[in-house]
């Protein structure tokens, strides 16, 4: 699991508790000073606002099928970063694009749900692979992964390697009548490659070439 995503959930479930725990003691004790004010209820509609806005926000980036980031994350991310670089230089942002390889296959042999197992199965490699390196991970859409991070070049090809070889280790102890395959792009937040779309698309070519 990358350290940022361990912070979200640790802030997520920090915020579900001051919202459960803090507000509502903190009112109990201002009402016993002022009990003339219903401090109590100001409180405890404080910590039911608190608790929702964490629940809210981890499902709107968070994916429900493989429990990690959603394109949602992956571009506030991508969006932070680049504010951050706006002078036109280079950096060692190292933008994946993972797709897995016959998916459509998958579904249309096995069914959705054996297709739902496979996206799982591969979701489960990467958050493997990825423990411990700084960045994020997300689901792109469909059956798209993304991982984007600042790492050297020498680095990112370390990754893609170890990416490979763990795949291949998870598809040997799966009890499943296929093996998954992906294609995997990289590209590098450049002078040339500036925005976004032209991360996809720079990843997209290289994962051709």
């Amino acid at each position: 699991m990358f350290p940022q995503k361990k912070y979200y959930a640790l802030r997520g479930k920090l915020e579900m508790i001051f919202g459960m725990v803090v507000f509502p003691v903190i009112a109990g004790v201002l009402q016993m000073f002022f009990t003339e004010i219903s401090i109590i209820c100001f409180g405890l509609t404080l910590g039911i606002i608190q608790v929702f806005t964490a629940f809210l926000t981890n499902r709107i980036t968070m994916d429900e099928l493989t429990q990690i980031n959603n394109r949602t994350k992956l571009m506030q991310y991508l969006e932070g970063y680049m504010e951050r670089h706006t002078e036109g230089e280079e950096t060692d942002l190292h933008f994946l694009m993972i797709d897995l390889d016959d998916f459509k296959w998958i579904n249309d042999t096995y069914g959705h749900v054996e297709g739902d197992r496979a996206l799982i199965r591969i979701a489960g490699v990467l958050k493997k692979t990825l423990a411990g390196h700084a960045g994020i991970l997300a689901r792109y859409g469909g059956d798209e992964f993304c991982i984007a991070g600042e790492m050297l070049r020498e680095e990112a090809e370390h990754l893609i390697k170890n990416l490979y070889e763990n795949l291949e280790k998870a598809n040997k102890q799966a009890a499943s009548p296929y093996d998954i395959g992906m294609s995997v792009g990289c590209a590098q937040f450049t002078k040339e490659v500036r925005t976004i779309p032209d991360l996809v698309n720079s990843a997209d070519e290289d994962m051709y070439l």
